[in-house]
């Protein structure tokens, strides 16, 4: 129970940041920017975290439990970034001339097909999907490791080319997974 509550309380971590901003105002000079950014970041986050927990499982044991509650996390990610979708289009409100020419951006087009990976995953990431698909469940699923490369780009063209906040975001997940391969040749030499 006290594992689960700590998870949930992980995940709320960001929504509870937005909302004291809000609240305070500290949204700065244009929030709904501001607020696009924050749900971004909580998103991107929240991903990092979902594709981390079982490379650190083996090596922190109470993290187990929450390998089985990747579905929780991982529809997490897709609410922020719904979230961040919902509120891009806020912005745009009244300006729908200018939208497809906004669209038409590469930042923009890699955060879309982001966001459509993420909701194909999260329209299937119940039981019945997983009865129905059968043994292709589990290779769509990891399809979430495509939002990585798009979600860089998407970074880095937003930072006008700064590749090292894409770098800040997934260099620890990256030396994970290299570490988590390197552990395993070890174990099973060929």
């Amino acid at each position: 129970m006290g594992s689960r509550l700590l998870l949930v309380g992980l995940l709320s971590a960001p929504l509870f940041k937005i909302i004291y901003l809000i609240v305070q105002g500290k949204l700065g000079a244009n929030p709904v920017e501001r607020l696009i950014l924050e749900t971004g970041q909580a998103s991107l986050m929240v991903l990092v975290f979902l594709l981390a927990i079982p490379r650190l499982a083996p090596w922190l044991p109470w993290l187990k439990g929450w390998v089985s509650r990747r579905r929780l996390i991982g529809l997490t990610v897709f609410v922020y970034a719904c979230l961040h979708l919902l509120l891009y289009l806020a912005d745009h409100l009244g300006q729908w001339v200018k939208l497809p020419e906004d669209l038409a951006r590469p930042f923009v087009v890699t955060g879309l097909v982001s966001w459509l990976i993420l909701f194909i995953l999260s329209a299937t990431s119940n039981r019945l999907s997983q009865k129905r698909l059968k043994k292709r469940w589990k290779g769509l699923h990891r399809a979430v490791w495509l939002v990585i490369p798009l979600i860089a780009v998407h970074l880095t063209l937003k930072e006008e080319g700064i590749l090292i906040t894409a770098f800040y975001w997934f260099g620890p997940l990256l030396g994970l997974v290299v570490a988590q391969g390197v552990l395993l040749a070890r174990k099973n030499p060929k």
